[in-house]
């Protein structure tokens, strides 16, 4: 299904809503180009899993694990591929530790790069600019994540 989304606050919304429909041992991709809103909806999912540190792209680090306050979930380990040339340089840095653990939900910026370390059922987000000149994006979300409330269809849904 496709959403518009209108700005930055309305990204962050969908993060939110995306933080009641994931559950522990899943992983997430975002995919799509630079300033497309990845890591704005990446900021709005942490906040409604309850992280509670700033959450910035690792970009220099590879990844981070964020402790989480949602009942079931301990970490939310947040990668960033960006700079990995090549996906065993992400599977070296001890990620893969991560996949698939029960209390762990794994969201990795730019996962197309890096897509063959992650696990097959892995959910891609695919985050879109409809044009260079306008503040609004497209968000691409797998059916897995369910059907969107009807006030986003009327607000958001392209």
């Amino acid at each position: 299904m496709r959403v518009r989304l209108t700005d930055h606050d309305a990204t962050q919304a969908l993060g939110r809503w995306l933080a009641t429909r994931v559950r522990g041992g899943q992983t997430l991709s975002l995919e799509g180009p630079l300033g497309a809103g990845k890591t704005t909806l990446l900021q709005g999912l942490a906040e409604g899993l309850g992280v509670t540190q700033q959450t910035t792209s690792p970009t220099f680090i590879v990844f981070r694990v964020l402790p989480i306050k949602k009942a079931g979930l301990k970490n939310l380990v947040h990668a960033d591929a960006y700079r990995i040339h090549d996906a065993g340089e992400l599977a070296a840095t001890g990620f893969k530790e991560y996949l698939g653990r029960p209390d762990s939900l794994v969201v990795v910026e730019w996962g197309n790069r890096v897509r063959r370390v992650l696990p097959t059922d892995t959910l891609r987000i695919k985050m879109m600019r409809p044009s260079a000149d306008q503040d609004s994006r497209l968000a691409e979300l797998p059916e897995q994540l369910g059907v969107l409330p009807k006030k986003w269809e009327t607000t958001y849904h392209a």
